[in-house]
Order: structure tokens, then C-alpha cells, then sequence
């Protein structure tokens, strides 16, 4: 059984629709949904040149202040409320964990055989489920998807993100999140 279900659909170039489905507790979503980030964020920073510059995004993530609107645009590209009609192009996955790692199961929709263009989408995908969540998630929960971004982002640029280590720096990443909101690091 899935832990989470996600659908990232491009219904225009400048439109991005974001749905995330979680079969965890009520007092488990934002958890499970950090970590599903963490796992769709280190698979995209695995590419090459795009996921660098991503990893560099990550990493340079700042907190939200209290209070403070979160965007609804990554560049020209607009977060928009997911439609049946889905779109031309998009990713869906699903993560599983598997001896308390997590495992996602991605699929990118729309791509063609040789997956032109994924490298341009992927990592605003990324951004937009970060926007997404954190527009969903308490302020600890926003302290930890932010954290989680930033170790995603660092674990990236410094090349401990690859094939067989995705599930792992993704794991760590969260737990480095979490163990700062408990040391009370958290705003």
C-alpha cells in the first residue's frame, strides 16, 4: 500500500496544478508529506545540470515569516487548483516506505519516448509542491518542509544524491529537518 499519491500536471507552460493524496493518520499527513517531497525532490536534483541548479534553489530556501503569504508563481509559471482535464505534460507517483525509507515510483506523463523536456519541468514541479505544502502545513510543518528542502538542496551540490542513494538522502534529509525543530531551532 502507497503511503502517498501525487499528480503534478503542466495544463499550459505558464500553469502548474499540484494534488497530493495521503492514505496516513490525520496526525501523520504533514510527515508523510514532507517526506514525499524529500523523495520527488532528491529524484529531480539527481539530474544533471537541471538538478543543480535546483539543489542551488534548495539550499537557499529562507523560512516564511509568520504570517507571510505564500507565493503562488515559480518565474512566469502559475500554481493553479488541479482540474479533471489534468494536463498535457506532468509527473505522477507514489511513495512507499520500505524499511523506514522512502521509495517513489515516478512516472512523467507527456514527455515522449526519450523524455524531452522533463529536465525543464521536473524541477519546477518541484517548487510548486514545496508552494503547494507549505500553503497546507502548520508553521512546524513549514519549519520542517523548508529544512527538508535546504538538506535536499545541500546533499545535492555536494554529489550525495545519486541513483542508489536517493532514498537514503532523502530519509536523512527529513530526519535532519526534524531533529532541528525538536533541538528548537524552529521560529
Amino acid at each position: 500500500m502507497s503511503e502517498a499519491h501525487l499528480e503534478i500536471w503542466f495544463p499550459s507552460p505558464h500553469e502548474v496544478s499540484v494534488f497530493v493524496e495521503t492514505a496516513t493518520p490525520p496526525h501523520m499527513r504533514e510527515v508523510t508529506e514532507v517526506r514525499l517531497f524529500a523523495a520527488f525532490a532528491a529524484r529531480v536534483v539527481n539530474l544533471r545540470a537541471d538538478g543543480q541548479v535546483l539543489a542551488r534553489a534548495l539550499a537557499e530556501m529562507e523560512h516564511p515569516e509568520d504570517g507571510a503569504d505564500i507565493p503562488q508563481r515559480i518565474g512566469e509559471t502559475r500554481l493553479v487548483p488541479p482540474t479533471p482535464s489534468r494536463g498535457r505534460k506532468g509527473f505522477e507517483a507514489q511513495l512507499k516506505l520500505k524499511a523506514n525509507l522512502p521509495f517513489l515510483r515516478l512516472k512523467s506523463r507527456g514527455f515522449g519516448l526519450r523524455g524531452l523536456g522533463v529536465g525543464f519541468y521536473a524541477p519546477t514541479a518541484t517548487l510548486a509542491l514545496l508552494l503547494h505544502l507549505l500553503q497546507r502545513h502548520s508553521p512546524e510543518g513549514r519549519f520542517v518542509l523548508i529544512g527538508t528542502a535546504r538538506n535536499i538542496g545541500g546533499l545535492g551540490l555536494a554529489g550525495h544524491i545519486g541513483r542508489t542513494t536517493q532514498a537514503r538522502a532523502s530519509a536523512a534529509a527529513v530526519s535532519g529537518a526534524v531533529a532541528a525543530l525538536y533541538a528548537g531551532l524552529a521560529p
